[in-house]
Protein backbone atom coordinates (compact mmCIF):
# COMPACT_ATOMS: atom_id res chain seq x y z
CA UNK A 1 0.00 0.00 0.00
CA UNK A 2 2.66 2.54 0.81
CA UNK A 3 4.26 2.44 -2.87
CA UNK A 4 1.09 2.87 -4.72
CA UNK A 5 0.32 5.80 -1.82
CA UNK A 6 3.50 7.41 -2.60
CA UNK A 7 2.98 7.27 -6.33
CA UNK A 8 -0.42 8.67 -5.62
CA UNK A 9 0.95 11.54 -3.62
CA UNK A 10 4.39 12.32 -5.35
CA UNK A 11 2.32 12.32 -9.22
CA UNK A 12 -1.19 11.62 -9.32
CA UNK A 13 -2.09 14.68 -6.96
CA UNK A 14 -0.10 17.47 -8.43
CA UNK A 15 -1.27 16.42 -11.98
CA UNK A 16 -5.40 16.30 -10.00
CA UNK A 17 -4.29 19.76 -8.85
CA UNK A 18 -3.40 20.94 -12.24
CA UNK A 19 -7.43 20.67 -13.22
CA UNK A 20 -8.56 23.65 -11.54
CA UNK A 21 -5.49 25.59 -12.95
CA UNK A 22 -6.84 24.27 -16.73
CA UNK A 23 -10.07 25.25 -16.01
CA UNK A 24 -9.44 28.91 -15.08
CA UNK A 25 -6.98 29.07 -18.36
CA UNK A 26 -10.00 28.02 -20.37
CA UNK A 27 -11.86 30.96 -18.96
CA UNK A 28 -9.49 33.39 -19.44
CA UNK A 29 -9.22 32.11 -22.97
CA UNK A 30 -12.64 32.25 -24.04
CA UNK A 31 -12.38 35.98 -22.38
CA UNK A 32 -9.75 36.90 -24.78
CA UNK A 33 -11.41 35.32 -27.73
CA UNK A 34 -14.27 38.01 -27.09
CA UNK A 35 -11.69 40.77 -26.64
CA UNK A 36 -12.52 41.31 -22.93
CA UNK A 37 -8.75 41.01 -22.37
CA UNK A 38 -5.99 42.87 -23.95
CA UNK A 39 -2.68 40.96 -25.53
CA UNK A 40 -1.01 42.30 -22.34
CA UNK A 41 -3.89 41.43 -19.85
CA UNK A 42 -3.30 38.01 -21.23
CA UNK A 43 0.02 37.73 -19.92
CA UNK A 44 -0.05 38.65 -17.47
CA UNK A 45 -3.30 36.18 -16.50
CA UNK A 46 -1.03 33.35 -17.96
CA UNK A 47 2.39 34.33 -15.71
CA UNK A 48 -0.24 34.62 -12.35
CA UNK A 49 -2.02 30.88 -13.27
CA UNK A 50 1.63 29.77 -13.61
CA UNK A 51 2.43 31.00 -10.14
CA UNK A 52 -0.83 29.88 -8.50
CA UNK A 53 0.23 26.01 -10.37
CA UNK A 54 3.71 26.50 -9.18
CA UNK A 55 2.08 27.57 -5.42
CA UNK A 56 0.36 24.19 -5.01
CA UNK A 57 3.14 21.98 -6.49
CA UNK A 58 5.55 24.25 -3.89
CA UNK A 59 3.03 23.38 -0.63
CA UNK A 60 2.50 19.43 -1.50
CA UNK A 61 6.40 19.38 -1.46
CA UNK A 62 6.70 21.75 1.60
CA UNK A 63 4.46 19.31 3.44
CA UNK A 64 6.04 16.41 2.31
CA UNK A 65 9.49 17.22 2.98
CA UNK A 66 9.06 19.50 6.13
CA UNK A 67 12.82 19.60 7.28
CA UNK A 68 13.28 21.67 3.59
CA UNK A 69 12.95 25.53 4.18
CA UNK A 70 13.55 26.68 0.47
CA UNK A 71 10.21 25.46 -0.02
CA UNK A 72 7.37 27.43 1.81
CA UNK A 73 9.97 30.45 1.10
CA UNK A 74 9.19 29.60 -2.72
CA UNK A 75 5.54 29.42 -2.14
CA UNK A 76 5.51 32.66 -0.56
CA UNK A 77 7.17 34.37 -3.63
CA UNK A 78 5.13 32.32 -6.07
CA UNK A 79 2.47 34.58 -4.06
CA UNK A 80 3.75 37.46 -4.60
CA UNK A 81 4.42 36.82 -8.22
CA UNK A 82 0.56 36.07 -8.50
CA UNK A 83 -0.58 39.54 -6.57
CA UNK A 84 1.90 41.46 -9.11
CA UNK A 85 0.23 39.68 -12.15
CA UNK A 86 -3.11 39.88 -10.73
CA UNK A 87 -2.59 43.99 -10.52
CA UNK A 88 -1.29 44.16 -13.72
CA UNK A 89 -3.61 42.18 -15.43
CA UNK A 90 -6.85 44.22 -13.64
CA UNK A 91 -5.89 47.60 -15.75
CA UNK A 92 -6.27 45.50 -19.17
CA UNK A 93 -9.22 43.81 -19.12
CA UNK A 94 -12.87 44.93 -20.11
CA UNK A 95 -15.49 46.46 -17.35
CA UNK A 96 -17.33 43.21 -17.91
CA UNK A 97 -14.25 41.60 -16.07
CA UNK A 98 -13.21 44.23 -13.63
CA UNK A 99 -17.12 44.58 -12.32
CA UNK A 100 -18.67 48.42 -11.91
CA UNK A 101 -16.40 51.61 -10.93
CA UNK A 102 -18.08 54.24 -12.57
CA UNK A 103 -21.27 54.96 -15.23
CA UNK A 104 -20.87 53.14 -18.18
CA UNK A 105 -22.65 53.91 -21.58
CA UNK A 106 -25.72 52.22 -22.53
CA UNK A 107 -24.07 49.42 -25.24
CA UNK A 108 -21.36 49.03 -21.93
CA UNK A 109 -23.82 48.31 -19.69
CA UNK A 110 -25.74 45.67 -21.73
CA UNK A 111 -22.32 43.77 -22.73
CA UNK A 112 -21.76 43.55 -19.04
CA UNK A 113 -25.14 42.36 -18.57
CA UNK A 114 -25.16 39.45 -21.52
CA UNK A 115 -21.58 38.45 -19.91
CA UNK A 116 -22.78 37.77 -16.36
CA UNK A 117 -25.49 35.60 -17.99
CA UNK A 118 -22.71 33.73 -20.55
CA UNK A 119 -20.98 33.21 -17.26
CA UNK A 120 -23.22 32.71 -14.55
CA UNK A 121 -22.91 28.48 -12.93
CA UNK A 122 -23.54 27.06 -10.28
CA UNK A 123 -21.35 26.36 -6.98
CA UNK A 124 -20.85 22.63 -8.01
CA UNK A 125 -19.96 23.89 -11.33
CA UNK A 126 -17.26 26.40 -9.90
CA UNK A 127 -16.09 23.47 -7.64
CA UNK A 128 -15.58 20.57 -10.38
CA UNK A 129 -12.44 21.02 -11.41
CA UNK A 130 -10.74 20.64 -7.64
CA UNK A 131 -13.33 17.53 -7.04
CA UNK A 132 -10.85 15.04 -7.97
CA UNK A 133 -7.76 16.56 -6.17
CA UNK A 134 -9.61 16.63 -3.33
CA UNK A 135 -11.34 13.72 -2.69
CA UNK A 136 -7.33 12.51 -3.16
CA UNK A 137 -6.42 14.44 -0.06
CA UNK A 138 -9.34 13.74 2.01
CA UNK A 139 -7.79 9.37 1.08
CA UNK A 140 -4.42 10.92 2.47
CA UNK A 141 -6.02 13.06 5.66
CA UNK A 142 -7.89 9.80 6.47
CA UNK A 143 -4.87 7.40 6.06
CA UNK A 144 -2.76 10.38 8.31
CA UNK A 145 -5.71 11.95 10.71
CA UNK A 146 -2.85 13.55 13.16
CA UNK A 147 -2.13 15.70 10.07
CA UNK A 148 -5.56 17.30 9.61
CA UNK A 149 -3.94 20.84 9.25
CA UNK A 150 -1.42 19.96 6.83
CA UNK A 151 -4.15 18.95 4.28
CA UNK A 152 -6.52 21.68 5.14
CA UNK A 153 -4.31 24.37 4.11
CA UNK A 154 -3.20 21.94 1.21
CA UNK A 155 -7.14 22.02 0.46
CA UNK A 156 -7.10 25.97 0.53
CA UNK A 157 -4.19 26.54 -1.13
CA UNK A 158 -5.82 23.90 -4.02
CA UNK A 159 -8.47 26.93 -4.46
CA UNK A 160 -5.92 29.46 -5.66
CA UNK A 161 -6.05 29.49 -9.55
CA UNK A 162 -10.18 29.47 -9.45
CA UNK A 163 -9.17 33.27 -7.20
CA UNK A 164 -7.51 34.89 -10.37
CA UNK A 165 -10.49 36.50 -11.01
CA UNK A 166 -9.67 40.28 -12.12
CA UNK A 167 -12.85 42.10 -10.56
CA UNK A 168 -12.69 45.10 -8.71
CA UNK A 169 -10.60 44.43 -5.29
CA UNK A 170 -10.91 40.79 -5.64
CA UNK A 171 -7.33 40.60 -6.70
CA UNK A 172 -6.57 41.01 -3.06
CA UNK A 173 -8.36 36.98 -2.75
CA UNK A 174 -4.84 35.53 -2.77
CA UNK A 175 -3.48 37.51 0.17
CA UNK A 176 -5.69 35.15 1.90
CA UNK A 177 -3.16 32.25 1.51
CA UNK A 178 -0.16 33.61 3.09
CA UNK A 179 -1.37 32.67 6.53
CA UNK A 180 -1.31 29.20 5.56
CA UNK A 181 2.26 29.47 3.76
CA UNK A 182 3.59 31.16 6.66
CA UNK A 183 2.80 27.82 8.87
CA UNK A 184 4.34 25.95 6.76
CA UNK A 185 7.40 28.35 6.68
CA UNK A 186 6.84 28.14 10.88
CA UNK A 187 7.01 24.41 10.74
CA UNK A 188 10.04 24.43 8.39
CA UNK A 189 11.53 27.05 10.37
CA UNK A 190 11.22 24.46 13.53
CA UNK A 191 12.31 21.41 12.17
CA UNK A 192 15.58 23.30 10.66
CA UNK A 193 16.48 24.25 14.49
CA UNK A 194 15.90 20.34 15.38
CA UNK A 195 17.33 18.50 12.50
CA UNK A 196 19.78 18.16 9.43
CA UNK A 197 18.17 20.00 6.36
CA UNK A 198 17.16 17.16 3.93
CA UNK A 199 14.16 15.09 2.83
CA UNK A 200 12.68 12.17 4.26
CA UNK A 201 11.00 9.61 1.87
CA UNK A 202 10.43 5.72 2.09
CA UNK A 203 11.87 3.48 -0.95
CA UNK A 204 8.83 1.57 -2.78
CA UNK A 205 10.72 -1.80 -1.61
CA UNK A 206 9.97 -0.73 2.30
CA UNK A 207 6.14 -2.04 1.17
CA UNK A 208 7.60 -5.82 1.20
CA UNK A 209 10.55 -5.37 2.81
CA UNK A 210 9.80 -4.30 6.57
CA UNK A 211 12.94 -5.19 8.37
CA UNK A 212 16.14 -4.15 9.37
CA UNK A 213 18.48 -3.10 6.52
CA UNK A 214 21.86 -2.72 5.79
CA UNK A 215 23.68 -0.81 2.74
CA UNK A 216 26.73 -0.67 0.78
CA UNK A 217 27.37 1.68 -1.68
CA UNK A 218 24.13 2.08 -3.61
CA UNK A 219 22.61 -1.39 -2.95
CA UNK A 220 20.79 -1.98 0.14
CA UNK A 221 19.62 -5.50 1.75
CA UNK A 222 16.74 -6.06 3.62
CA UNK A 223 15.33 -9.02 5.77
CA UNK A 224 11.60 -10.02 6.48
CA UNK A 225 12.24 -11.95 9.41
CA UNK A 226 8.28 -12.98 8.72
CA UNK A 227 8.42 -14.82 5.45
CA UNK A 228 12.71 -15.43 5.41
CA UNK A 229 12.82 -13.12 2.39
CA UNK A 230 16.17 -12.03 1.28
CA UNK A 231 16.17 -8.87 -1.04
CA UNK A 232 18.97 -6.66 -2.68
CA UNK A 233 17.89 -3.42 -3.92
CA UNK A 234 19.06 -0.16 -5.59
CA UNK A 235 18.10 2.96 -3.13
CA UNK A 236 18.03 5.11 -5.92
CA UNK A 237 15.91 3.54 -8.13
CA UNK A 238 13.77 0.51 -5.71
CA UNK A 239 14.47 -2.18 -7.85
CA UNK A 240 15.07 -5.34 -6.66
CA UNK A 241 17.95 -7.36 -7.98
CA UNK A 242 18.32 -10.18 -6.16
CA UNK A 243 15.70 -11.90 -3.93
CA UNK A 244 15.76 -15.44 -2.13
CA UNK A 245 14.33 -17.27 0.88
CA UNK A 246 16.29 -18.14 4.00
CA UNK A 247 14.61 -20.93 6.10
CA UNK A 248 14.65 -19.18 9.84
CA UNK A 249 16.54 -16.64 8.90
CA UNK A 250 16.63 -13.98 12.09
CA UNK A 251 19.59 -11.84 11.18
CA UNK A 252 21.61 -10.25 8.15
CA UNK A 253 24.69 -10.46 9.65
CA UNK A 254 27.05 -8.63 7.00
CA UNK A 255 27.47 -8.49 3.67
CA UNK A 256 29.32 -7.63 0.46
CA UNK A 257 29.14 -5.83 -2.73
CA UNK A 258 27.38 -9.47 -4.41
CA UNK A 259 26.55 -11.08 -1.69
CA UNK A 260 24.70 -11.00 1.91
CA UNK A 261 25.48 -13.61 4.84
CA UNK A 262 21.63 -14.48 6.77
CA UNK A 263 22.16 -15.85 10.82
CA UNK A 264 19.85 -18.66 11.02
CA UNK A 265 17.54 -19.44 14.40
CA UNK A 266 18.03 -21.92 16.37
CA UNK A 267 20.93 -23.60 14.41
CA UNK A 268 23.23 -19.75 14.51
CA UNK A 269 24.77 -21.18 11.05
CA UNK A 270 25.03 -18.45 8.52
CA UNK A 271 23.98 -18.74 4.84
CA UNK A 272 25.62 -16.61 1.81
CA UNK A 273 23.38 -15.38 -0.34
CA UNK A 274 24.60 -14.28 -3.71
CA UNK A 275 23.33 -14.48 -7.30
CA UNK A 276 24.89 -17.80 -7.61
CA UNK A 277 22.24 -19.53 -4.91
CA UNK A 278 22.76 -19.87 -1.26
CA UNK A 279 25.75 -21.79 0.71
CA UNK A 280 25.82 -22.55 4.21
CA UNK A 281 28.78 -21.87 6.65
CA UNK A 282 28.71 -23.32 10.09
CA UNK A 283 30.06 -21.01 12.67
CA UNK A 284 28.84 -22.00 16.10
CA UNK A 285 27.55 -18.72 18.17
CA UNK A 286 28.40 -15.83 15.71
CA UNK A 287 27.66 -12.12 17.97
CA UNK A 288 29.29 -9.83 15.75
CA UNK A 289 30.79 -10.33 11.94
CA UNK A 290 32.40 -8.07 8.64
CA UNK A 291 32.72 -10.02 5.63
CA UNK A 292 36.10 -9.10 3.28
CA UNK A 293 35.49 -7.74 -1.00
CA UNK A 294 37.70 -11.30 -1.47
CA UNK A 295 35.02 -13.55 0.36
CA UNK A 296 36.79 -13.84 3.73
CA UNK A 297 35.13 -13.42 6.70
CA UNK A 298 35.56 -12.24 9.99
CA UNK A 299 33.67 -13.20 13.19
CA UNK A 300 33.10 -12.38 17.05
CA UNK A 301 31.62 -15.25 18.88
CA UNK A 302 29.66 -15.01 21.90
CA UNK A 303 33.03 -15.91 23.83
CA UNK A 304 34.35 -12.41 22.62
CA UNK A 305 37.23 -14.76 20.44
CA UNK A 306 38.22 -13.44 16.83
CA UNK A 307 38.19 -16.28 14.30
CA UNK A 308 38.60 -15.94 10.15
CA UNK A 309 36.94 -18.08 8.03
CA UNK A 310 37.96 -18.23 3.88
CA UNK A 311 38.01 -21.45 1.34
CA UNK A 312 36.69 -23.77 3.73
CA UNK A 313 39.46 -23.28 6.63
CA UNK A 314 38.60 -21.25 9.86
CA UNK A 315 41.76 -19.51 11.90
CA UNK A 316 41.83 -18.20 15.33
CA UNK A 317 43.27 -14.57 15.60
CA UNK A 318 44.81 -13.97 18.84
CA UNK A 319 47.25 -11.52 20.49
CA UNK A 320 50.40 -12.98 19.56
CA UNK A 321 48.81 -12.50 15.89
CA UNK A 322 49.22 -8.82 16.52
CA UNK A 323 46.00 -7.85 18.45
CA UNK A 324 45.46 -6.09 21.68
CA UNK A 325 44.26 -8.67 23.33
CA UNK A 326 42.26 -11.59 23.35
CA UNK A 327 38.92 -10.34 24.02
CA UNK A 328 36.78 -8.53 21.49
CA UNK A 329 33.27 -6.70 20.97
CA UNK A 330 32.49 -5.98 17.43
CA UNK A 331 34.36 -6.50 13.85
CA UNK A 332 34.01 -4.41 10.81
CA UNK A 333 35.75 -3.37 7.68
CA UNK A 334 35.50 -0.18 6.81
CA UNK A 335 35.18 1.41 2.92
CA UNK A 336 39.10 0.85 1.99
CA UNK A 337 38.99 -2.28 3.26
CA UNK A 338 41.10 -2.86 6.65
CA UNK A 339 39.61 -4.93 9.39
CA UNK A 340 38.44 -2.88 12.77
CA UNK A 341 38.33 -4.92 16.05
CA UNK A 342 36.99 -3.49 19.51
CA UNK A 343 37.84 -4.85 22.63
CA UNK A 344 38.05 -4.27 26.09
CA UNK A 345 41.46 -2.42 25.86
CA UNK A 346 40.82 -0.14 23.27
CA UNK A 347 41.38 -0.82 19.08
CA UNK A 348 43.03 -3.18 16.75
CA UNK A 349 43.19 -2.58 12.79
CA UNK A 350 45.02 -4.78 9.93
CA UNK A 351 46.21 -2.63 7.37
CA UNK A 352 48.47 -3.61 4.58
CA UNK A 353 49.08 -7.21 6.36
CA UNK A 354 50.12 -5.65 9.64
CA UNK A 355 48.16 -5.08 13.00
CA UNK A 356 48.43 -1.49 14.49
CA UNK A 357 46.71 -1.04 17.85
CA UNK A 358 44.76 2.04 20.09
CA UNK A 359 44.80 1.61 23.70
CA UNK A 360 44.34 4.05 26.59
CA UNK A 361 47.59 5.25 26.67
CA UNK A 362 46.77 6.65 23.17
CA UNK A 363 43.78 8.12 23.96
CA UNK A 364 40.73 5.53 23.89
CA UNK A 365 38.43 6.03 27.31
CA UNK A 366 36.93 2.78 27.74
CA UNK A 367 35.98 -0.72 26.33
CA UNK A 368 35.15 -0.10 22.23
CA UNK A 369 31.51 -1.59 21.18
CA UNK A 370 31.66 0.10 17.79
CA UNK A 371 32.70 1.57 15.05
CA UNK A 372 31.04 4.06 12.08
CA UNK A 373 33.36 5.33 8.98
CA UNK A 374 33.67 8.38 7.34
CA UNK A 375 31.71 7.87 4.30
CA UNK A 376 34.81 10.39 2.63
CA UNK A 377 37.47 7.96 1.46
CA UNK A 378 40.27 9.83 3.90
CA UNK A 379 38.01 10.52 6.85
CA UNK A 380 37.36 9.99 10.36
CA UNK A 381 36.45 6.73 12.43
CA UNK A 382 33.60 7.45 14.96
CA UNK A 383 34.27 4.94 18.31
CA UNK A 384 31.63 4.06 20.80
CA UNK A 385 33.09 3.27 23.95
CA UNK A 386 32.20 2.08 27.25
CA UNK A 387 34.10 2.83 29.99
CA UNK A 388 35.04 0.79 33.01
CA UNK A 389 33.38 0.94 36.27
CA UNK A 390 36.15 2.32 37.71
CA UNK A 391 36.42 5.51 35.02
CA UNK A 392 33.34 7.17 36.47
CA UNK A 393 29.70 6.45 37.51
CA UNK A 394 28.33 9.11 34.83
CA UNK A 395 30.93 8.56 32.53
CA UNK A 396 29.52 5.18 31.06
CA UNK A 397 29.80 5.79 27.77
CA UNK A 398 30.51 8.09 24.69
CA UNK A 399 32.03 8.56 21.44
CA UNK A 400 35.34 10.04 19.84
CA UNK A 401 37.21 10.59 16.80
CA UNK A 402 40.06 8.68 15.66
CA UNK A 403 41.92 10.46 12.75
CA UNK A 404 45.70 9.85 11.31
CA UNK A 405 46.68 11.90 14.54
CA UNK A 406 45.11 9.55 16.91
CA UNK A 407 41.86 9.31 18.99
CA UNK A 408 40.44 12.85 19.95
CA UNK A 409 37.70 15.05 20.80
CA UNK A 410 35.97 12.57 23.66
CA UNK A 411 32.12 13.09 23.86
CA UNK A 412 30.74 11.55 27.27
CA UNK A 413 27.42 10.96 26.02
CA UNK A 414 26.51 8.79 29.37
CA UNK A 415 27.21 11.80 31.37
CA UNK A 416 25.89 14.35 29.25
CA UNK A 417 22.00 12.48 28.51
CA UNK A 418 21.72 9.98 31.07
CA UNK A 419 20.62 7.15 28.18
CA UNK A 420 21.76 3.85 28.07
CA UNK A 421 24.95 2.91 25.91
CA UNK A 422 23.76 1.33 22.11
CA UNK A 423 24.07 -2.26 22.21
CA UNK A 424 23.06 -2.93 18.57
CA UNK A 425 25.27 -3.30 15.80
CA UNK A 426 23.98 -1.07 13.70
CA UNK A 427 23.35 1.48 16.34
CA UNK A 428 25.65 4.34 14.67
CA UNK A 429 26.56 5.55 10.96
CA UNK A 430 27.89 8.96 9.74
CA UNK A 431 26.09 10.92 7.01
CA UNK A 432 27.72 13.14 4.17
CA UNK A 433 28.60 16.06 6.13
CA UNK A 434 30.51 13.72 8.86
CA UNK A 435 28.11 14.02 11.34
CA UNK A 436 27.27 10.69 13.86
CA UNK A 437 23.63 9.72 13.95
CA UNK A 438 23.50 7.37 16.37
CA UNK A 439 20.13 5.32 18.56
CA UNK A 440 19.76 4.85 21.91
CA UNK A 441 16.97 4.43 24.75
CA UNK A 442 16.20 6.06 28.20
CA UNK A 443 16.36 4.27 31.14
CA UNK A 444 14.48 2.95 32.90
CA UNK A 445 11.44 4.06 30.61
CA UNK A 446 13.32 2.61 27.36
CA UNK A 447 12.12 5.47 25.53
CA UNK A 448 13.97 5.44 22.15
CA UNK A 449 15.87 8.78 20.92
CA UNK A 450 18.23 9.51 17.76
CA UNK A 451 21.72 11.54 18.35
CA UNK A 452 23.31 13.47 16.35
CA UNK A 453 26.77 14.47 17.05
CA UNK A 454 28.30 17.00 15.02
CA UNK A 455 32.54 17.21 14.71
CA UNK A 456 33.11 20.22 15.98
CA UNK A 457 35.92 21.09 18.56
CA UNK A 458 33.79 20.23 21.38
CA UNK A 459 31.74 17.75 19.94
CA UNK A 460 28.28 19.04 20.15
CA UNK A 461 25.29 16.98 20.21
CA UNK A 462 21.45 17.05 19.83
CA UNK A 463 18.47 14.65 20.93
CA UNK A 464 15.60 13.90 19.33
CA UNK A 465 13.05 11.63 21.22
CA UNK A 466 9.92 9.71 20.28
CA UNK A 467 7.13 12.05 19.30
CA UNK A 468 9.10 15.13 18.43
CA UNK A 469 10.66 13.88 15.32
CA UNK A 470 8.83 14.19 12.23
CA UNK A 471 10.47 11.61 9.43
CA UNK A 472 8.13 12.40 6.63
CA UNK A 473 4.89 12.81 4.00
CA UNK A 474 1.24 12.15 4.72
CA UNK A 475 1.78 8.34 3.80
CA UNK A 476 4.08 8.01 7.15
CA UNK A 477 3.79 4.91 9.25
CA UNK A 478 3.34 5.14 13.17
CA UNK A 479 2.51 8.38 13.68
CA UNK A 480 4.77 11.98 13.29
CA UNK A 481 7.80 10.07 15.36
CA UNK A 482 9.83 7.35 15.66
CA UNK A 483 8.60 4.03 16.13
CA UNK A 484 8.16 2.55 19.88
CA UNK A 485 10.00 -0.68 19.48
CA UNK A 486 14.07 -1.23 18.21
CA UNK A 487 15.51 0.19 15.14
CA UNK A 488 19.08 1.08 13.94
CA UNK A 489 20.75 3.16 12.09
CA UNK A 490 22.98 2.86 8.59
CA UNK A 491 24.54 4.52 5.72
CA UNK A 492 23.61 4.91 2.14
CA UNK A 493 26.95 5.20 1.35
CA UNK A 494 26.40 8.50 -1.01
CA UNK A 495 26.01 10.51 2.42
CA UNK A 496 22.24 10.05 3.11
CA UNK A 497 21.08 7.73 6.54
CA UNK A 498 18.21 4.75 6.46
CA UNK A 499 16.48 4.42 9.83
CA UNK A 500 15.05 1.01 10.38
CA UNK A 501 12.64 -0.98 12.34
CA UNK A 502 13.78 -3.93 14.17
CA UNK A 503 10.40 -5.38 14.07
CA UNK A 504 7.14 -4.74 11.88
CA UNK A 505 7.65 -1.30 10.42
CA UNK A 506 9.03 -0.03 7.52
CA UNK A 507 12.57 2.21 7.10
CA UNK A 508 13.15 5.48 5.99
CA UNK A 509 15.64 7.40 4.00
CA UNK A 510 17.42 10.82 4.85
CA UNK A 511 18.54 12.70 1.68
CA UNK A 512 21.10 15.77 2.86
Amino acid sequence: MSHWLSLYWMWLWPALAALATLARWRAFRMARRRELLRPAGWRWLLVALAAAQTLIWLTQLAVTYSTTIELPLGGLAAIGVMLMALRAARSQAHPALRGFQRPLPRDGLELIEQERRANRVGVLRWLFPLLPALGLLLYFAASAPERWLDFALMGLILTAPLWLIPYRRQWLAPILLVPPMLILLGQAFTLRAALPLGQWSTPLTGARCTGPVKTLAAKAWCLSVFTGAVYQFDLNTGVVNQEAHVPEGARLFTLTDSSAWVQQIPARGLVRVSADGLELIRVPSAYSGAAEAEGGLWVVDVGTELTFYADGQRANVRSGDGLLNNTANVVKVSPPGEVWVGSIGGVSVLRAGQWETYDRAAGVPGAVINFAFSQEPEGATWLMWQARPGYGALSDWGVSLLTAEGVQRHLELGALTGLEAPRAEDALAVDGEGRLWFVTQSIPKREKYLGIATPTPDLSVELYSLGKFATSGPYQYGGNGLWQTSFGVVADGAGGILLYNGETQPWRHWRP
